[in-house]
């Protein structure tokens, strides 16, 4: 699986699942985030990160196009819609990054690969012994 993360930093992104074939892996981003506000682990006061709503088609033209056109479909295009009001000005620079919601991102992007790869046992270390 290919996971672009393009215009993340802003405050309160909100991303949507352009690609059928990871809606699955999508909707695992959107329910970890669930747990982790349940949690109290998320410090943004936006509803969601990830957008309920599929866009439709291939989204937007990016970095993961020479992907798709060698074959790979499982492809999760993480890109803030809309796009952050200061991209491509001279007010896009770290002053327009927002901590809390780095914060955020990180914590969930993290908890999916550790599940993705499986990083963690399945049992406590005390009973594998």
């Amino acid at each position: 699986m290919f996971i672009l993360l393009d215009l993340i930093g802003a405050p309160n992104p909100n991303f949507r699942n352009y690609f059928p074939a990871t809606s699955f892996w999508f909707k695992r981003l959107q329910n970890i985030e669930k747990r982790l506000r349940e949690q109290g682990a998320i410090n943004a006061k936006t509803t969601s990160y990830f957008d309920t709503r599929s866009a439709s088609g291939n989204g937007i033209q990016d970095d993961h196009i020479p992907f798709l056109h060698r074959g790979m479909n499982r492809i999760i295009h993480l890109i803030a819609s809309p796009f952050p009001r200061v991209w491509h000005t001279m007010d896009d620079n770290r002053d327009a990054l927002d901590p809390p919601s780095i914060d955020d991102l990180n914590k969930i992007l993290h908890v999916f690969v550790v599940e993705y790869l499986h990083l963690l046992d399945s049992q406590p270390a005390s009973a594998a012994a």
